[in-house]
């Protein structure tokens, strides 16, 4: 399941209207998989924080994903004008390299 949520501050010109998240719902997310936030607004600022906890995650646009479950949003911030704008994206990002469950078992044979 994946969610978005779009939510903006107060408006002023210059001020992020609007803010996408690349790639969009519906991806398959595998780790190491980055994520892009993008917006309108006079030369914002990214930050992108961990909804779940509340802490900031990263200020490096693009965002590149662990492995597992993550629940992110990007914030988008002019701060001289003191406006911003966010949008939410949570997935799950799959290892590139499943894990087995099996045992090898090497036989050695001397002659």
């Amino acid at each position: 399941m994946t969610l978005i949520c779009v939510t903006n501050t107060t408006l002023f010109a210059g001020c992020p209207t609007a803010v996408t998240i690349t790639p969009a719902v519906g991806s398959l997310f595998q780790q190491g998989d980055e994520l892009t936030c993008t917006s309108d607004g006079y030369d914002p600022t990214y930050k992108w924080i961990d909804t779940t906890t509340g802490l900031d995650v990263s200020t490096l646009n693009p965002l590149t994903l662990p492995t597992g479950p993550f629940t992110f949003a990007c914030v988008a911030e002019v701060e001289e004008l003191g406006c911003s704008a966010k949008a939410c994206i949570s997935g799950t990002a799959y290892s590139k390299y499943p894990k087995h469950d099996a045992f090898v078992t090497l036989l050695l044979h001397c002659v």
